[in-house]
Formats: structure tokens, sequence, C-alpha cells
């Protein structure tokens, strides 16, 4: 869903990257794997939101960006 979030902001979707990264967040506590590459997600405070930051600056919203 995040690599779904940043594709569309690529093409200027930000209903969709909302939509992704919310949904996204809410999967968030059933990631169960101890691997290092496949929990960031959990073992980094705010990964989501620094998704949607990125996101958000390659749809041009700088301004929301750095709020978050």
């Amino acid at each position: 869903m995040q690599q779904q979030a940043r594709g569309a902001s690529l093409t200027g979707e930000r209903r969709s990257v909302d939509q992704l990264l919310d949904e996204a967040v809410r999967l968030l506590p059933r990631i169960d794997d101890d691997l290092p590459w496949g929990n960031a997600c959990r073992r980094t405070p705010g990964y989501l939101e620094v998704q949607r930051a990125t996101c958000y600056g390659r749809l041009g919203l700088g301004a929301e960006a750095g709020a978050l």
C-alpha cells in the first residue's frame, strides 16, 4: 500500500495517497514478522507519516509535507 501510495503521488492522486496510507495504518497491528526488512513500519515511529510526507512533497504540497 505504501508503494501504491508513492505511485499515486507521481500521478497526482492525493485522494488515493491518503486512502492507501490510512488503510496501511489500520493494518500495522497485524504485522507479526521479526525480519528487519519487513517491519520498518513497526520499528520506526511515524514511518507511514514519513511516507505520507514524501508523497505530499511529490504532489507539490510542501507546507503539508513539512507539517507532518
